[in-house]
């Protein structure tokens, strides 16, 4: 029987190299964010999003990106991909007011990247949910993605039976 492929583990070392490989142009813009996909994608608890972040929003990185991307949208796309997995990581450490800001922030990348209107309103519903109002019909409408719009179905079950939010509870239906 064939074992599956263990993914890659990456260290602190290799994500400087990340960086430096990226600002001496040794790989493209498409291998970064590639890189940092793979990354993410790691494991279910997204872990290496909080590393992903630091580098994303590390000075000398956004400047490159800045003067390099000719559509800075896939940036704010990848950026907004990235705050909410952390969100998920915080609320699952009951970190939830420094959780809460991440999915916001989330929403204005999403917004800035002029995003399809489908992840824009998850997060917006999201949201609302969070703030303990129950998510329109109009806004779950917008969501096309079948496993965004089931989650935001449950997150107002969630809320009709406890009147108030519980993020892991929900999300995990």
């Amino acid at each position: 029987m064939m074992e599956s492929p263990r993914k890659k583990e990456y260290s602190g070392e290799e994500i400087s190299s990340i960086k430096e490989r990226l600002l001496n142009k040794q790989i493209s813009l498409e291998e970064f964010r590639n890189i940092l996909f793979e990354r993410d994608q790691l494991n279910l608890t997204r872990s290496a999003s909080m590393e992903n972040l630091k580098l994303l929003t590390d000075p000398e990185v956004v400047q490159f990106l800045q003067r390099n991307l000719e559509d800075k949208r896939e940036y704010y796309r990848f950026l907004s991909l990235t705050e909410v997995h952390i969100a998920q990581i915080l609320y699952q450490r009951g970190e939830e007011a420094e959780g809460f800001s991440h999915f916001n922030r989330a929403l204005s990348y999403a917004r800035e990247a002029t995003m399809d209107e489908s992840w824009v309103a998850y997060l917006e519903g999201t949201i609302s949910y969070l703030e303990g109002r129950e998510i329109s019909e109009e806004v779950i409408e917008k969501v096309t993605e079948p496993r965004n719009r089931e989650i935001l179905i449950h997150f107002n079950g969630g809320l009709r039976k406890r009147g108030k939010p519980s993020y892991i509870e929900d999300y995990g239906r």
